[in-house]
């Protein structure tokens, strides 16, 4: 290989490098429910080297008791977050927070106890934008 291939090799390479979504935390392990209570969830991004574009967020609530796996959200929806619209869709390796509505409105029907959030992310890869869904899970105590 001489000298121009590998460069132009190493320039596509470095070019496609994104990131995106690899793991889901909070900082907040209980939260009393309120009328206005929310829930911080931090999505952390990895790089890959294929270009990535994070669609959406879906969050669903349920009693960790229930053991609801993926790709189940649980029993009540939480919130939609078009990521492209927040500006989150193609980012560089770091986090982000988005603030997550746990309040009487849609966690009032459940009595205190342990909870389980997921997140379900959207994502398109590669160069042919081939799709996926992958999920992510926090455990919180909610006191309502």
């Amino acid at each position: 290989m001489n000298i121009f291939s590998i460069i132009t090799t190493l320039t596509i390479f470095f070019g496609y490098v994104a990131a995106h979504i690899g793991s889901v935390s909070t900082t907040t392990t209980s939260l009393t429910v309120t009328s206005s209570s929310v829930l911080p969830l931090t999505f952390s991004t990895i790089t890959s080297p294929t270009n990535n574009i994070d669609f959406s967020v879906v969050v669903g609530l349920a009693p960790a008791s229930d053991h609801d796996a993926p790709p189940s959200l649980g029993e009540t929806w939480l919130q939609n977050f078009d990521l492209v619209a927040l500006g989150h869709a193609e980012t560089n390796t770091g986090s982000f927070t988005l603030q997550v509505p746990i309040n009487t409105s849609n966690a009032g029907v459940f009595t205190s106890g342990t909870f389980t959030v997921t997140a379900a992310v959207t994502s398109a890869f590669g160069a042919l934008y081939g799709t996926q869904l992958e999920f992510f899970q926090v455990t919180v105590q909610l006191t309502i």
